[in-house]
């Protein structure tokens, strides 16, 4: 008897997807949470920041009509040749390409719906994607994951980031899916999911970024200062 694959239990049979998690690089619940995700969204343009192998772009591919990958590796374009006829692939710095991407589609008035941060997690670069992205006014509901959000570094960037400053900006969750630990070549916080939401219609109220899992991470981190030698 075929082994019952948790993941894609429940979906219906035409998809058929890799779910090994060094394809993905993410946790059995953040794929599941991306493909329900994208499952229900159908976005019309997706743009995805970190391709690598091409896990979370399977997904994106199948539920998008049109995806730009951004990697600054230029052998993932050779990788994935054949593989999805509706993404186009733009290699680069993402501080360079995402910019001049999202410019170049403002000015086609296409409808952005989706896009998925998974690059570079550092706070910096965080800081200058996010950034980006908060310059331009969506057409329709734009929904932005950014991965590894319980990773310090990277949750540095995006509680960094001016939200407010952005009219369009009416909603940000650090915690859509929480992370953990990892123990793969020390202590290590990591994955993890963040939320944000765009729409057309400027925000009448305070936005305030949600953290339900704040506590579970500071205890995490005090708990690793504390055992330090």
């Amino acid at each position: 008897m075929t082994p019952i694959n948790t993941i894609t239990a429940f979906f219906p049979s035409e998809i058929n997807f890799n779910t090994d998690p060094g394809f993905w690089n993410m946790m059995p619940v953040e794929q599941m949470a991306l493909i329900y995700f994208l499952q229900n969204l159908k976005p019309k343009v997706s743009i995805e920041i970190g391709t690598q192998f091409g896990g979370s772009l399977q997904v994106l591919s199948h539920f998008s009509s049109k995806v730009y990958a951004l990697d600054i590796d230029p052998e993932v374009p050779l990788r994935l040749k054949g593989k999805y006829s509706n993404v186009e692939y733009l290699v680069g710095d993402s501080f360079q390409t995402l910019p001049v991407l999202l410019e170049n589609l403002q000015k086609e008035n296409a409808e952005i719906g989706f896009i998925l941060l998974d690059g570079n997690c550092s706070t910096e670069a965080v800081k200058k994607d996010i950034a980006s992205i908060l310059k331009i006014k969506p057409i329709g509901p734009l929904y932005i994951l950014i991965h590894n959000s319980f990773y310090p570094p990277c949750r540095i960037g995006i509680c960094s980031v001016n939200w407010s400053s952005c009219p369009y900006a009416h909603a940000l969750e650090l915690d859509y899916i929480m992370g953990g630990m990892s123990l793969f070549g020390g202590p290590l916080m990591g994955a993890g999911i963040a939320m944000a939401i765009l729409l057309p219609s400027p925000r009448e109220h305070n936005l305030q970024a949600s953290a339900w899992g704040e506590p579970t991470l500071s205890e995490l981190l005090y708990s690793f200062a504390a055992a330090a030698p």
